[in-house]
């Protein structure tokens, strides 16, 4: 049996055997000197080796081998090529006890008798045992004829760590074994002393299945004391470089996000010398390295080439014996970094471009809406450039977002509206403008024609009424009220910027009095009313009440040349001008004595015969006239002669 260009295990090295009839043996030697031929018996044969590349005994990376023969009773040379990928065995030890293809340290706890003792206990300074230290060797042993025996391979002394502690921590990596009793026969021999430094009263006790035996639980000594040997799996196996306090951060506003642009670094630390720098990529994009021993930055600028998501990294590193970590994909705290290079979207529905403030809605609470992609993000509203004032809501659902700002403070004229919106990355998205005027002035409006305190008669009263005015807003509709309801069938009512002129009917309107307004919006939808102009619908033509006839002869019945004739009469309604009244075919003085009373004389020029005729004819306020009236109501009469 030889090595086959094995390197200098200066820790030490280890070769095992068992075959299928149960023969076993392990052999130990402190070089790598080719082994003395041995007489083995016959069988099937598995051969395992362990070698330590640490100068301290037992120490530091282990490489293994394993091979299987059929032995015979011909000379075979049995050849292993030992690696560190060959050492995760379940030979050797089970998933439990094996850190990145290394075994975990070895931690050893004395104490007084206690139920428990496992790698969460530390014996006080009431339980602690006898032993104050400890050493592991391996020795040379066979099932069959003795073999050659070189010095055993043995570890440093390990002393207890304090005074009052039972526990000692060693670096010695031993593999754990298997309990079946079917790997390597490892026939570990843990020596105990009753002095530091490994001296005084020793005690010894062999492990030949390993510590992954539940056998061995518990080695008892002398004196009462128990000294309990188990993998230290919360210590990391020596030998592989590795690296600790692994992180990825971004110097985005939010470390755990990143856009194009924002640089995404990598900080970590080694726990070996290296053989040049380590190596780096993020994002499968090759890192800038910075630092030194034993703390090192390694960073990258994204771009837009980049592929969104989680971004993955590699940490590769080689030590200065030339064994290379294993690569590094995760941080040692769980922080990540999300690449996120595509711009949200948002768009503003509320208000429309082209649209209007106007008095009516112009407003501290006046509404913005809109769609957007970024869910729970808010969206932020600018007038003019600036911040809108006072923003209330805009929360951005996924989908849209709605909201309230004031613009009272704004001034009358056309206001640059946009919204803009950031995802978690930072990566910002703004509309396009929408333009809003801002126009909170109403217009003028008045109506001219029919002027207040008018009327509608007789003759006025038509399908084609007409409404005139004076009016400010060019092209816009004036609108015609009577009674507060629009006015029946209006026809043209056009503002030209001064004038409007139209028709309504009015034939369906009551008698009585009507109120008259016009009403103008402007094209911002300000609304403009008119005062009021009152005006009485009155088409009943007016009528005499009374009329009486007199002369002023002593026969008041008789008139001759000289007489004055007195006509009296009064209408049935109030009349302001004065009736036209004629006596005798000639025109008659007319005196108003009120309202509805008055009084027609006419003096003769001469005789005549016959009863003296007369007109009344007059027309009321309204200017509707009355039926001609030629006779008295009291049956008076004046007769010429």
């Amino acid at each position: 049996m030889f090595l086959n260009g094995a390197p200098t295990f200066v820790g030490g090295l280890a070769i095992f055997g068992r075959s299928d009839s149960g023969d076993y043996f392990t052999y130990t030697l402190m070089d790598d000197s080719t082994i003395p031929p041995m007489a083995i018996p016959n069988g099937e044969w598995d051969f395992w080796a362990i070698g330590w590349d640490s100068v301290n005994v037992l120490e530091g990376q282990t490489k293994c081998g394993f091979s299987s023969s059929t032995l015979d009773g011909t000379d075979l040379n049995i050849a292993m090529a030992l690696s560190l990928a060959n050492c995760n065995n379940p030979d050797f030890a089970s998933a439990g006890f094996i850190n990145v293809n290394q075994f975990h340290p070895i931690r050893i706890s004395s104490c007084y008798t206690q139920t428990i003792v496992d790698q969460n206990t530390t014996c006080d300074n009431t339980f602690k045992g006898e032993h104050r230290s400890f050493r592991f060797s391996l020795d040379t042993i066979s099932s069959f004829e003795a073999l050659p025996s070189p010095e055993p391979i043995t570890s440093a002394c390990f002393d207890e760590s304090s005074n009052t502690s039972g526990t000692s921590v060693t670096t010695v990596t031993l593999p754990a074994g298997d309990p079946t009793g079917n790997g390597a026969p490892l026939n570990i021999i843990l020596e105990g002393f009753s002095e530091i430094g490994c001296q005084g009263n020793v005690e010894s006790r062999v492990l030949k299945y390993g510590f992954d035996d539940p056998a061995n639980d518990l080695y008892v000594f002398s004196g009462g004391s128990q000294t309990h040997v188990y993998i230290d799996t919360d210590v990391a196996a020596p030998g592989l470089p590795t690296a600790s306090s692994v992180v990825i951060s971004s110097n985005n506003a939010n470390p755990i996000q990143s856009k194009t642009g924002d640089i995404v670094t990598l900080t970590f630390t080694v726990d070996q010398q290296l053989t040049g720098n380590p190596t780096v990529t993020i994002g499968g994009n090759a890192a800038t390295l910075g630092g030194s021993y034993p703390n090192y930055t390694a960073t990258y600028t994204m771009t837009a080439g980049d592929v969104e998501g989680i971004l993955p990294f590699t940490l590769d590193f080689i030590d200065s014996g030339g064994t290379a970590a294993s690569q590094i994909v995760m941080t040692t705290d769980s922080s990540n970094v999300n690449f996120d290079k595509t711009p949200p979207t948002i768009g503003l529905t509320t208000p429309a471009n082209a649209s209007y403030i106007n008095s009516s809605s112009n407003s501290a609470t006046f509404t913005v809406s809109g769609t957007c992609s970024e869910a729970g993000e808010t969206v932020s509203i600018s007038v003019d450039g600036g911040a809108a004032v006072s923003p209330v809501g805009m929360v951005c659902d996924g989908t849209n977002f709605t909201g309230t700002i004031d613009t009272t403070s704004h001034a009358d004229g056309a206001r640059a509206f946009t919204a803009s919106i950031s995802d978690p990355a930072g990566n910002l998205m703004t509309t396009g403008t929408n333009t809003v005027t801002k126009d909170t002035v109403a217009g003028t409006v008045a109506i001219t024609t029919p002027p207040d305190s008018s009327y509608i008669n007789a003759g006025s009263d038509s399908a084609s009424f007409t409404v005139s005015g004076t009016c400010s807003e060019n092209g816009e509709t004036v609108s015609i009220l009577v009674d507060g309801v629009p006015a029946t069938s209006p026809v043209g009512m056009m503002c030209d910027g001064t004038n409007f002129s139209g028709t309504i009917d009015t034939t369906g309107l009551t008698e009585g009095l009507r109120a008259f307004t016009a009403n103008i919006s402007d094209v911002a939808g300000n609304t403009t009313n008119s005062t009021t102009n009152n005006i009485t619908k009155d088409i009943t033509p007016p009528n005499t009440a009374t009329a009486s006839i007199q002369s002023n002869n002593a026969d008041t019945t008789i008139a001759s040349t000289g007489d004055t004739i007195t006509l009296n009469f009064t209408t049935d309604e109030n009349v302001t001008t004065t009736p036209i009244v004629t006596i005798n075919g000639n025109p008659a003085t007319v005196t108003p004595i009120s309202g509805t009373s008055f009084t027609a004389t006419y003096t003769l020029p001469g005789a005549g015969t016959g009863a003296v005729p007369f007109t009344i004819d007059f027309q009321d306020d309204a200017g509707n006239p009355s039926t001609q009236w030629t006779s008295t109501t009291d049956a008076t009469a004046v007769t010429l002669f």
